[in-house]
Order: C-alpha cells, then sequence, then structure tokens
C-alpha cells in the first residue's frame, strides 16, 4: 500500500519557487522556501522588499482561484501540476449547459454532458485508444474554472475566446 498521489506532491511553496526559478530571477533560500531575487542576483530587486514605484502602488487584478482540493490556480500561467482531477469533475457537475436554460427540475450540466459524449465516441470507434476517450471526456474541462460558453457567443467573438 503506496501513499496517495497527493501525498506525493511537492508542497505548494516549494512548487511555486521552483517554476519562479525556472522563468529567472527567483531564487529560493531559507527553510520554507522563502523567494529572494534582486542585486545578490543579478536581477532587479521584485517582490515585498522591493524599492516602491508608481507601478508597485497599483498591483495587477488577482487571475488565481482556489480549488475545492486546496490548490490555487494561476489562470493566467496555470501549471498541469496545479490541476486535481477531483477539481475538473466537482467543477463541472456544477456548471450548468445553455446557461441553465434547460427544462426539468435540475439543470443538465456539463459532467453529464462530458459523459454522453465519451460513451458516444466509445460506441462510435469501439476501438479507440483510452487516450482518445479520454480527450473525449476531458473536452470541455476548462469550463470547470472558465464556465460554459454558449456556441452562438463564440461564435460572435470567432477565435478570441480561445485566447483567454
Amino acid at each position: 500500500m503506496g501513499a496517495s498521489p497527493r501525498a506525493l506532491k511537492p508542497p505548494r511553496r516549494a512548487k511555486d519557487a521552483a517554476r519562479r526559478a525556472q522563468a529567472g530571477g527567483w531564487r529560493t533560500c531559507g527553510p520554507r522556501g522563502a523567494l529572494l531575487g534582486g542585486a545578490a542576483f543579478g536581477q532587479p530587486e521584485k517582490g515585498p522588499m522591493a524599492p516602491h514605484s508608481a507601478a508597485q502602488k497599483n498591483p495587477p487584478a488577482r487571475a488565481w482561484q482556489r480549488m475545492l482540493s486546496g490548490r490555487r490556480l494561476d489562470l493566467l500561467d496555470p501549471s498541469p501540476v496545479d490541476v486535481e482531477i477531483e477539481d475538473i469533475a466537482h467543477g463541472l457537475a456544477r456548471v450548468a449547459r445553455w446557461n441553465g436554460q434547460t427544462k426539468g427540475p435540475i439543470p443538465f450540466n456539463v459532467a453529464q454532458h462530458s459523459l454522453i459524449v465519451e460513451n458516444f465516441c466509445g460506441e462510435l470507434k469501439p476501438g479507440w485508444p483510452a487516450k482518445w476517450r479520454l480527450a473525449a471526456l476531458l473536452h470541455d474541462a476548462p469550463e470547470f474554472v472558465i464556465g460554459d460558453m454558449i456556441s452562438p457567443f463564440k461564435a460572435q467573438l470567432g477565435g478570441q475566446y480561445k485566447v483567454i
């Protein structure tokens, strides 16, 4: 009996620090993985200890969401290590298709739709590899965060909605 997958994941701070270090300009130190940058590393100062400037007085809007699993998902720079399949399943089960404009006592949700698509693909192509069936199942996975954008609205935006 091995450790759970969650137990094998590095702590959030360590992953953040490693990602920032790979991006350049940040290094880790200290027992809790404190982030340091700046002149000591030949980089301009960043972070809470940096000299104040007009740009720092107006920080950018928050672009992350705390998931039910406790993970923090950066919406502008998502990382696969920050996405849990349970978060996707939970989120899709709570997102209504067609903005809830369906008949019946409960809305038809994106998770139900995804299961129907995967089942349909399995019946159409019984020999499909598991990776393609998984792709069919997860074809609307981003909607666990952004919601279900109806097709007529996507058509009006053109390809721009994919940029987001």
